[in-house]
């Protein structure tokens, strides 16, 4: 018994790893989806960001049958950077734009955001300052969307 323990201790750490790593980030704002989407776009730009696009994901799952909550997507970038990833390392131009989720939370919005990680590849010094700065600006904006008004 106590080996099955540690084995599933060790299984439970191994694969809990990677997600501390990586860490999903999370923000709760209080206005309702509309209010919040324009409060977050007002973040991204104050953060030197471009939103590039807005897909309303709930909507077309709807159309489709399945009932759930209204959710959004928003794409984010900057032009500089999308240069540097395509001439550094172009492994890592799957993880552009950078993406950020709304959800309806019961008349509330929810922002969720996994930084890239780029696990599996080996940037080079200069991509992987990048990848933190990203990870940074994703945690300073859903601060900031947290702030919502």
């Amino acid at each position: 018994m106590t080996r099955m323990m540690l084995t599933a201790g060790l299984l439970l750490s191994a694969l809990g790893a990677p997600a501390t790593q990586v860490g999903l980030i999370e923000s709760r704002c209080a206005a309702p989806l509309p209010e919040a989407m324009s409060w977050l776009q007002k973040v991204v730009a104050d953060h030197d960001y471009q939103v590039m696009q807005i897909q309303p994901v709930g909507e077309a799952l709807a159309t489709r049958g399945y009932r759930g909550e209204d959710f959004k997507v928003l794409f984010i970038g900057r032009a500089d950077d999308f240069k540097r990833v395509q001439a550094d390392y172009p492994p890592l131009m799957p993880f552009l734009p950078l993406n950020l989720t709304l959800a309806d939370d019961n008349g509330a919005t929810r922002l969720s955001v996994m930084p890239p990680a780029g696990q599996g590849l080996s940037p080079p010094p200069v991509v992987a300052r990048l990848m933190a700065r990203w990870r940074d600006d994703l945690t300073m904006i859903a601060r900031d969307f947290n702030g919502c008004q």
